[in-house]
């Protein structure tokens, strides 16, 4: 008996979190035009619907509409029945594979091995998931410490954890959100601006919310010191 199928086989690659310059861009259009010749696109996904039919019109399509930041770029490739798409946006980076034969097989490990030498630091959600737990222990264990103190140190130790907690969380969130899919610059690496300036805001930020995080511990911490038994 034989059997008939309706639809080629897939293969779905994760290409993990990395960060790609124009160069690194390049690179990935090439392997993938020069395994599928002239049947080949990159949709850039603009308001303008902007596609390229060669590797360069990443440097291209920079000069012409100055956009260093990508947010979505889709790199494709036909060989017959064959076909390779590199997907890349904030959310996920990958490579679909329909029907692939070897040599498909061999360029999506080409890309693949561009995108780890470029990932970023993964986010922990174990290690996450534990200092979450941690504050949590230290907030129970400060309010039964000071449920006997009176109003005044039972809302500053709220208001302190509470806070630590809220702040910690969002950034665990902004980070995981972050570290989700691709970075895509579209500028060569040289050029680009410094880690300073692309995260200056965020490390103001931090240093302003641990100085008041800093302020309000101490004021659990003179509350703590005044219950019997716990102060020095």
């Amino acid at each position: 008996m034989t059997i008939e199928y309706s639809r080629a086989p897939e293969e779905t690659i994760d290409l993990g979190n990395p960060l790609l310059y124009q160069e690194d861009l390049v690179q990935i259009a090439r392997i993938v035009a020069d395994e599928c010749g002239d049947d080949f696109l990159i949709e850039f996904h603009d308001d303008r619907g902007a596609k390229a039919r060669e590797p360069e019109g990443f440097s291209a399509y920079a000069g012409s509409n100055e956009v260093v930041a990508l947010t979505r770029v889709t790199v494709s490739g036909h060989r017959g029945d064959l076909r390779i798409v590199v997907t890349l946006t904030p959310r996920e980076a990958k490579i679909n594979l329909t029907a692939p034969d070897n040599g498909l097989r061999g360029a999506a490990g080409q890309v693949k091995d561009i995108c780890r030498l470029r990932s970023r630091p993964s986010f922990n959600r174990e290690l996450a998931a534990m200092v979450t737990s941690g504050i949590l222990i230290a907030t129970v264990s400060i309010f039964v410490n000071v449920l006997d103190q009176g109003v005044v140190p039972l809302v500053a130790a709220g208001i302190a954890v509470g806070g630590a907690l809220l702040g910690y969380m969002r950034a665990q969130k902004g980070r995981a959100s972050e570290l989700a899919g691709a970075k895509l610059i579209n500028a060569p690496r040289s050029e680009s601006p410094t880690h300073w300036e692309n995260h200056r805001v965020v490390y103001i930020s931090n240093t302003i919310t641990g100085a008041i995080t800093l302020v309000l511990g101490g004021v659990i911490g003179y509350f703590v010191n005044q219950i019997p038994g716990l102060g020095g």
